[in-house]
């Protein structure tokens, strides 16, 4: 912890990508636009970018509203991550409409950062809608892409929102109607299905 903590970079380089058993084809992990933005860890996006090797994975959502409301939901909930894959039963949250445009519009801007930062890198666009609709199909293109042989994978974690938005959202009706006509007014079509 102590390297993690004080040279990011040397942690990467010792504990995630060095010593791994020649069976090791591919390895990485989850980096949010937001996260590593102050030092010393800020030095880990150059560091990865000047990778020559480097596949990035980029996932998307489409309705970025869905990722609102799960950040809602596991701030209130403190509960991150469902390993267990059984349905999490949370009660309806009010979200804020001026909440929700930030949200939206520093999604949308992260994203195109996140682009253009990793120009020069082999990227995969994954949506992550699509992931969750054809799980073989989007696993056997990442596996492809990332130039390892095709497996069935196994998920890990599991979603932790299920229920249509309309249930989930106490204000959804009040939300569908300020969102009408807007860039965002997409988010809201889905609102009554799963």
């Amino acid at each position: 912890m102590d390297v993690y903590r004080h040279d990011p970079v040397a942690f990467l380089e010792t504990y995630v990508f060095g010593g791994q058993p020649l069976s090791v084809r591919a390895l990485g992990f989850k980096l949010f636009y937001y996260h590593a933005r102050t030092e010393p860890w800020a030095f880990i996006w150059p560091y990865l970018r000047n990778l020559e090797d480097l596949r990035v994975v980029h996932i998307k959502r489409r309705n970025i509203l869905r990722t609102h409301l799960s950040r809602a939901q596991a701030e209130r909930s403190d509960h991150w991550v469902n390993a267990s894959g059984e349905a999490e039963d949370y009660p309806p949250i009010e979200l804020d409409y001026s909440a929700c445009v930030r949200d939206f519009e520093q999604t949308r801007a992260w994203e195109t950062e996140a682009d253009a930062y990793f120009a020069g890198q082999a990227t995969l666009e994954v949506l992550y809608e699509d992931l969750v609709a054809e799980p073989r199909a989007q696993a056997a293109r990442l596996q492809t892409f990332l130039g390892l042989p095709r497996r069935t994978l196994v998920p890990q974690t599991h979603r932790q929102a299920r229920l249509p938005l309309a249930r989930a959202i106490a204000n959804f009706a009040d939300l569908q109607r300020q969102f009408r006509g807007s860039p965002w007014e997409s988010f809201f079509e889905d609102g009554l299905a799963r």
